[in-house]
């Protein structure tokens, strides 16, 4: 048999838990959102620095091209220049 005040316990017991379970899971949302925009603005600085070495190494080999000869119908040489065939 339930009493009155057992019925009233239950009661307690059944809204508080749905209390904790709903905060829980806001709380479980949030800190979700939280590391998604961590990873968000992680994943554009890593793109950004990807391009910026890419620029970087870019005009690099772009001024080592200056110094370069290449000669018809030679092959190319150790250090990347070409050699005439003797």
């Amino acid at each position: 048999p339930i009493t009155a005040m057992n019925g009233f316990g239950i009661l307690v017991v059944l809204v508080g838990s749905a209390r904790y379970s709903y905060v829980s899971v806001l709380e479980k949302q949030g800190a979700a959102s939280q590391k998604d925009n961590v990873n968000s603005e992680q994943a554009e600085d890593r793109r950004t620095d990807n391009l910026e070495k890419a620029i970087s190494m870019d005009s690099q080999a772009s001024e080592g091209d200056e110094g370069m000869e290449l000669l018809p119908g030679g092959k190319e040489s150790s250090n990347g220049a070409r050699e005439r065939k003797r």
